[in-house]
């Protein structure tokens, strides 16, 4: 289970870090590096942004999907809560222009791998709660909803149609 959550988030930093990546070409003497600085920070800030709704989206489906009891409804909005508040400053500190360099690229990136770590941390105990309620069948619907996706490979192509 940890396995999946940390999947989901590290893929969430990497498709957002997508444009700091260390290993580019120079760009010629005709480029303007401001002008393509800032339109690169637009969309990563654009990129981080939809990281979170995607997020929002997929855990609002679970939570339907999965049926809750009044006690798991508590154990879920501790969870959510906890994961929402480390995915929004995952967000933040995504989306900071990051300077020019590659020492500033690789420093802005460690900073917003250190942001997801301390958000998974401070998660786990209420997803550890939460999914000790469940029984056998939420669980499945849980792990199966938690499983990293690769929408540009197509819908899922790990999707699995018979876990429900």
């Amino acid at each position: 289970m940890r396995l999946g959550v940390t999947v989901i988030l590290v893929a969430m930093v990497v498709a957002a870090s997508g444009h700091i990546a260390l290993a580019q070409q120079p760009p010629s003497e005709s480029a303007k590096p401001e002008v393509e600085h800032h339109r690169g920070w637009a969309s990563r800030h654009d990129d981080c942004s939809e990281r979170v709704a995607r997020l929002a989206g997929r855990l609002a489906y679970l939570e339907v999907k999965l049926d809750l009891t009044g006690d798991q409804h508590t154990l879920w909005d501790k969870w959510h809560d906890a994961a929402m508040d480390g995915a929004m400053k995952v967000r933040t500190a995504c989306a900071e222009a990051p300077g020019p360099t590659a020492v500033d690229r690789a420093a802005h990136l460690q900073k917003v791998l250190a942001t997801m770590a301390s958000g998974m941390e401070a998660a786990q105990p209420a997803l550890t709660a939460l999914y000790q309620s469940l029984n056998d069948d939420q669980r499945r619907v849980l792990d199966w909803g938690l499983m990293p996706r690769h929408h540009h490979h197509g819908w899922d192509r790990h999707e699995r149609h018979d876990h429900f």
